[in-house]
């Protein structure tokens, strides 16, 4: 039987956790292959944050993390981005969109950084690609 770890296994071999103290801060744990013994961590203090959600690794081992955050009684979608070694480099802000009634926002950050974003609807679909 193969070695199981718990967290969000990427393409590069990097296993990556997310966690959240709700209302404070958003932490993230990066174990990398090639250096197993001295995982890195991540804090972000986000008194507003609700969730967060790993959306994925680009080809440099940059990776990005959706959180949704309780702005002024709204809910807002941003997606963070993060330096190989946990450095906060960026954040794209998802458009304004009728966020509330659905449930689930499908995103995912592709081999360039990009995101791309599906919004589900009752007759048609849209995706969006953002980037920094």
């Amino acid at each position: 039987s193969g070695r199981r770890s718990e967290g969000i296994h990427a393409e590069s071999g990097r296993l990556y956790g997310v966690s959240v103290v709700k209302g404070e801060a958003l932490r993230l744990e990066v174990r990398d292959p090639d250096s197993p013994s001295s995982p890195h961590q991540v804090e972000v203090a986000l008194a507003d944050i609700l969730s967060a959600r790993y959306v994925g690794e680009d080809r440099a081992r940059r990776y990005y993390v959706q959180v949704e955050r309780l702005v002024e009684g709204r809910v807002i979608l941003e997606a963070l981005a993060f330096g190989p070694a946990g450095e906060r480099l960026g954040v794209t802000r998802l458009p304004e969109n009728d966020y509330s009634i659905w449930t689930a926002k499908l995103m995912e950050a592709g081999p360039d950084g990009r995101i791309v974003q599906f919004l589900p609807g009752e007759e048609q679909a849209r995706l969006n690609l953002l980037s920094e």
